[in-house]
């Protein structure tokens, strides 16, 4: 052993008897380092292994790898293989593999006189059975499947766990065009340099396989092409394509097959056609005609079966409903609506409905119905049942004798073209109330109007006036004939009382 002096470089030399061993050598050099390392004891052969400065620890080898740990990198060939290893027996067993990177005991551990290049192993036992090239370990076990695995060569990284993201994620942020993401070797998500599509980087962007999103419920296998199940793994949306028919499927339990809608878009005649458990439901023609309950609608809206129309809403004019024939062409019927309804050879036991009115609580206002095979008949509620303090009406014939009838022509009727006998709403409401509706201050929005059906009882009773006047006048003129035949029967027996034989041919 020997102690420099402070004239000299060495502070440090320990000495193994004979000159042309190694031995091991301390010294402080002229860049104020501490230098460890080993020379000859003539200092024919001087080899640096370690240098300290305060602040950094310098490795210097020849071969430019670093090992630090037992058994760490103990079997590298000392050549050029810039490898670095941290942690016992990491590398262990790498002979001549270049430029791998292990941090952890056991990492990259490898098999007898392993050669594998460029991997990154860090963790406990990271990739200790790695000999393959160009791998990224991250785990803490010997696992084959580490939490974090990656392909240098093939740009892939893989993930065995739950990935949560806090933050922005950018997908293939440098693509121009191509695929962003890969599922299971299939492409997921493809750009075009400035959008995403699902899919195929094509004119057709598709999954190759099935897809189902949600709850995995019975099979986790996708029941159609699209498959979105609910949190609960009983509500379902599939959407999928069938011998070129579009189809849209809202299920229940998958395990029900029957209690789902169908929305089908058929490739055979372009209709788009709604089932339920299997049953058709609705179809809507491409031309516009929709069937309810039948797949054959001739009419714009086809309905076969009952059907209603309710509101607690006003609609146009405060109706629910509005029928309009908006035709304009010169010498047609702009009829309105055609119902067909009742029997053939109706009699008095088989009247049908044609058309009912009823108010909000069910009671019938009145009703249209078939008399026979070629007649109907307009009826309103007339049952003494629903009315109370019923009399005798003041109105009569003298009433009906004010009531002016009318000749005139409408407006509308520009060329005069038919005249009209009929009423004036205003006259016959000075005249008799009950039978003219008063409208308001717009004719054409809101026009008086007849009640004709409000006439009759006035008819009937000036009727009824009337045949007492005739029957009145009968009973005198009656009584005048007998009143003639005996003033007649007086004078001709006083003639005979004057000796006139014969005083009837007088």
């Amino acid at each position: 052993m020997q102690l420099a002096t402070p004239s000299e470089s060495h502070f440090l030399r320990l000495f193994s008897g004979s000159d042309t061993n190694f031995n091991p050598y301390i010294y402080w050099n002229q860049n104020n380092k501490l230098v460890f390392g080993r020379t000859t004891s003539d200092f024919s052969n001087i080899s640096a292994f370690l240098s300290l400065d305060g602040k950094t620890i310098e490795v210097l080898n020849t071969g430019s790898s670093v090992f630090l740990g037992e058994g760490a990198g103990s079997n590298d060939d000392g050549n050029s293989r810039n490898n670095t290893s941290v942690g016992h027996f990491s590398l262990h067993n790498n002979v001549d593999g270049n430029n791998n990177t292990a941090i952890g005991v056991r990492a990259g551990l490898g098999s007898t006189n392993s050669s594998s290049s460029g991997n990154v192993f860090i963790g406990y036992q990271a990739g200790d059975s790695e000999l393959g090239n160009n791998k990224l370990y991250i785990e803490n076990s010997s696992h084959p499947d580490p939490l974090i695995y990656g392909e240098f060569d093939n740009k892939l990284l893989r993930i065995y766990g739950i990935q949560e993201n806090f933050g922005g994620l950018d997908i293939n942020k440098g693509i121009s065009s191509g695929v962003a993401l890969s599922i299971n070797g299939d492409e997921a998500l493809w750009s075009d340099g400035n959008y995403f599509s699902y899919g195929f980087g094509s004119t057709h962007n598709y999954f190759g396989r099935p897809v189902r999103i949600g709850k995995v419920e019975g099979s986790s296998f996708a029941l159609a092409d699209l498959h979105v199940v609910d949190n609960t793994g009983i509500a379902n949306i599939m959407i999928e394509s069938y011998i070129q028919d579009a189809i849209i499927q809202l299920a229940g339990n998958t395990n029900n097959a029957t209690a789902h809608w169908t929305i089908r878009r058929r490739n055979s005649d372009g209709h788009l056609q709604w089932k339920h458990n299997d049953l058709n439901r609705m179809l809507l023609t491409q031309d516009g005609n929709l069937g309810i309950n039948t797949l054959t609608p001739d009419q714009t809206i086809h309905v076969n079966g009952t059907s209603k129309v309710s509101t607690n809403l006003p609609g146009t004019g405060n109706f629910v409903s509005t029928i309009e024939n908006l035709a304009t062409a010169d010498n047609n019927r702009y009829n309105g609506l055609l119902i067909r309804a009742g029997v053939p050879g109706a009699n008095s036991n088989n009247i049908s409905e044609l058309l009912r009115f009823e108010s909000p609580d069910n009671a019938i206002l009145g009703r249209i119905q078939q008399t026979s095979s070629n007649s109907v008949f307009f009826s309103t509620t007339s049952d003494r049942r629903l009315k109370k303090e019923i009399m005798n009406t003041n109105y009569g014939i003298d009433e009906l004798m004010k009531i002016t009838v009318r000749d005139y022509y409408w407006k509308s009727d520009t060329n005069n073209s038919k005249l009209q006998t009929g009423f004036i709403a205003q006259e016959l409401y000075e005249v008799f109330p009950n039978a003219a509706y008063q409208g308001g201050e717009n004719a054409n929005t809101d026009p008086w109007g007849v009640r004709n059906d409000a006439l009759i009882p006035l008819l009937v009773k000036g009727i009824q006036e009337q045949q007492d006047i005739i029957q009145s006048q009968n009973k005198e003129i009656s009584d005048l004939k007998q009143m003639v035949i005996a003033l007649k029967n007086l004078v001709e027996d006083d003639l005979r009382s004057r000796g006139d034989v014969n005083p009837s041919s007088n």
